[in-house]
C-alpha cells in the first residue's frame, strides 16, 4: 500500500514571519491553508479553507494570498470574497494556522501579486496572454468621495484586443465594514461600472463611463488565473505571400513563414538579399502586398502592435554614452510611459541576467564593445515586448564575445519567453536559430527551416565523404568530380567534402582508390562526417548561381 508523501506545518500567529518563510521555500508546490480564530466583535468562532497563491519572491511579499475554498463563522457557511489576505498586522483575529504540503508540483495555473510586484504581474500577463484565457481577482478599496470601503474585483483580460495591461472588469462587490463586523451587505455595480479598466502599472482605476474623479477603485492585490488554452495562438508572426517591390524592381516575393512563440529566427543572407526588406515590411516601414500578422494583428496597425516589440539597432550610437547603463534603462523607458521605480526594478532583473549588474553605474563609453551590446539589448527588452528584432548584433565582436553573446541570448529568450528575430552575415550563428530564413542575393528568400532541416536538403541527408590531403592539389577536385554518384564537391584548404546520395563507404572507396592511382597522398578520409552550414550555402550558391566565392575565411558573407 502507497501512503501519499506530506508535510504539515503548524502556526501560530505570533509565528506570522517563520509561516511566511515556511511558505517562501516551498514555492513550488501546492499547498492548501486552514485557520481558526474568533471575530473581533462578537468573539464569533472562525475557520476557512483554501489554497495559497504563490507570489514573487523579490522584493518580500507583503502578506500571504489564499483562494478560498470555504470560510465559516460559528460553523456557518458565510459568503465573503474569493480572496484572503493575511498580514502580519490583519491577523489578530486568526488565532492558528494549519498548512499541508503533498509535494504535487504548483503548475503556476495561478499567481498573485501585491502592489510593489505589478511590473512582474505585467510580465506574468504578457509571457501568458497569447496562449491562455486569463480571468483577474483583485483586492483593494473602493474609493467613493469621501467614502472607502474594502472591495473585490472580478475581471478578465481580452487577448483579443491586446492590450497592454488592461483588465476588463466583470462586477465589483463592494462590503461595509468588512472585516470587522462582518456584515454581508453586498452592493453590486455591474451594470454602473461595467467596463471598468484596470491599468496595473497605476495601481488604481476608474469608470471611463462615469465623470466622477473622486471615484476609482484603489488595488492592493491581484490574482491572474489561467484558463483553458486558446487555439491557434502559438505563432508570434504569421506571413503569407509577402512581396516588396521598389518601383517595377521585385525585392523580395512569395515569401511564407511562421514563427513560433519564444524561438529564436535568424535571419542570414548577404547584402541586398531582402532580409532588412522583409523586417522593415514586419514592422510596416516598407509596402508590401500579402499578409503580415503579429500576435494576430494586422502588422499595419503599428500602434496596436509597437508595445509587443522591442528593436535592437546595429547603431550603437542610439545609446547615450555619456550615461550610465541604468540612466540609459531609465530614458528610454519612459518613452513607454513607465514609472522610474518600475523601470529601476526591471532594469535590476534584466542587468543580472546579462551579467551586467556590475556595470550599471558605468558610464556606457567605458564598457567593451560586448558590454554596450548587451546595454543595448536590455534597453530594447524595458517595456517587456514579446519579440526582440536584433540587427547585427555580432558585427564586430571577435569569435569569444560573439559566442558570449549569444550565450546571453539564449539566457533572455529561455527566462523571458521573449522571441528573438536575428539578423546576420555570420552563417554559423544559424546553429544557434531553431529555424532561419535564408536569403539570397538574385533570388530574395530562399527557404526556412531548422538547422538540421536545412543540412537534410544536400545529398547525404546531412552526411559527407571528408577526404584530409597532406598537401593541397585543386586538381583532383575534377577527378572525384567524375566518381559515379558524386553529386558536388565543396573543397575549403586541404580539406574536401564529397555529397553522394549513394552509398558513402562506396563512395568513400572508389575516391581513395583514385587518389592512391594518382599517388595523391591522403591524410586521412572519413565516410560519414557531419557537413555544417557553410556547406548548405556553397552547394545550393552554385545551384542558383548565386556567385562561386561569397563565403570569407571566417565564415561570414562576403558583402
Amino acid at each position: 500500500m502507497n501512503v501519499p508523501v506530506q508535510e504539515t506545518g503548524y502556526f501560530s500567529i505570533s509565528q506570522y514571519r517563520k509561516m511566511d518563510n515556511w511558505i517562501g521555500a516551498r514555492n513550488k508546490f501546492l499547498l492548501i491553508i486552514q485557520g481558526w480564530g474568533k471575530t473581533r466583535v462578537g468573539g464569533n468562532s472562525i475557520y476557512f479553507k483554501g489554497k495559497i497563491v504563490h507570489q514573487p519572491h523579490f522584493p518580500k511579499p507583503k502578506s500571504i494570498l489564499v483562494i478560498l475554498w470555504e470560510y465559516e463563522v460559528d460553523k456557518k457557511t458565510i459568503d465573503i470574497p474569493l480572496i484572503l489576505r493575511i498580514t502580519r498586522e490583519s491577523t489578530n483575529n486568526l488565532e492558528s494556522f494549519e498548512i499541508t504540503n503533498s509535494f504535487v508540483s504548483e503548475d503556476n495555473s495561478a499567481m498573485a501579486f501585491e502592489s510593489q510586484h505589478f511590473i512582474d504581474a505585467q510580465n506574468y500577463q504578457d509571457l501568458y496572454l497569447s496562449d491562455y484565457n486569463i480571468s483577474v481577482l483583485s483586492l483593494g478599496y473602493f474609493h467613493e468621495k469621501e467614502k472607502i470601503r474594502p472591495a473585490l474585483l472580478k475581471g478578465f483580460i481580452n487577448p483579443e484586443k491586446q492590450v497592454n495591461g488592461v483588465i476588463y472588469c466583470k462586477d465589483v462587490h463592494i462590503w461595509d465594514n468588512y472585516p470587522e463586523e462582518l456584515k454581508q451587505k453586498h452592493i453590486f455595480f455591474t451594470e454602473e461600472i461595467f467596463p471598468l479598466l484596470l491599468n496595473i502599472h497605476k495601481r488604481a482605476i476608474k469608470n471611463p463611463d462615469i465623470n466622477d474623479n473622486d471615484s476609482f477603485f484603489e488595488v492592493q492585490s491581484l490574482i491572474l488565473i489561467l484558463h483553458s488554452e486558446l487555439k491557434n495562438k502559438h505563432n508570434i508572426v504569421e506571413i503569407k505571400n509577402l512581396s516588396v517591390k521598389f518601383g517595377k524592381r521585385t525585392i523580395i516575393k512569395k515569401v511564407n513563414m511562421n514563427i513560433r512563440h519564444g524561438s529564436i529566427i535568424g535571419i542570414i543572407g548577404e547584402s541586398g538579399a531582402g532580409k532588412s526588406t522583409t523586417v522593415k515590411a514586419m514592422l510596416a516601414q516598407n509596402k508590401y502586398e500579402g499578409e503580415i500578422r503579429i500576435l494576430g494583428i494586422d502588422a499595419r496597425q503599428t500602434k496596436r502592435i509597437a508595445p509587443y516589440i522591442g528593436y535592437v539597432p546595429q547603431d550603437l550610437s542610439m545609446i547615450y554614452h555619456n550615461f550610465n547603463a541604468l540612466e540609459n534603462m531609465i530614458h528610454f523607458g519612459r518613452q513607454y510611459n513607465l514609472e522610474e521605480e518600475e523601470i529601476t526594478r526591471r532594469a535590476k532583473r534584466i542587468f543580472k541576467d546579462l551579467d551586467l549588474d556590475k556595470y550599471m553605474g558605468k558610464p556606457v563609453k567605458n564598457l567593451s564593445g560586448g558590454q554596450k551590446r548587451r546595454v543595448s539589448v536590455a534597453i530594447a527588452m524595458v517595456h517587456n515586448p514579446k519579440m526582440l528584432i536584433l540587427d547585427e548584433p555580432t558585427s564586430g565582436l571577435d569569435p569569444v564575445t560573439r559566442f558570449s553573446l549569444w550565450k546571453y541570448l539564449d539566457n533572455i529568450n529561455k527566462l523571458y519567453g521573449i522571441t528573438l528575430i536575428v539578423i546576420s552575415h555570420y552563417l554559423d550563428e544559424i546553429e544557434y536559430s531553431d529555424k532561419s530564413a535564408i536569403y539570397m542575393k538574385g533570388i530574395g528568400f530562399f527557404d526556412f527551416a531548422s538547422p538540421s532541416e536545412l543540412k537534410q536538403k544536400l545529398p547525404g541527408k546531412g552526411k559527407a565523404v571528408e577526404i584530409t590531403l597532406n598537401r593541397i592539389n585543386l586538381q583532383i577536385l575534377h577527378v572525384l568530380e567524375n566518381i559515379d554518384g558524386v553529386e558536388s564537391i565543396i573543397q575549403r584548404g586541404s580539406r574536401i567534402r564529397i555529397l553522394s546520395n549513394k552509398d558513402l563507404n562506396a563512395i568513400a572507396l572508389l575516391a581513395e582508390k583514385s587518389l592512391r592511382d594518382l599517388k595523391i597522398e591522403i591524410h586521412c578520409i572519413e565516410s560519414q562526417v557531419d557537413i555544417d552550414i557553410m556547406d548548405y550555402f556553397t552547394y545550393f550558391s552554385r545551384k542558383i548561381g548565386s556567385g562561386k566565392n561569397f563565403i570569407d575565411q571566417e565564415g561570414k558573407l562576403k558583402i
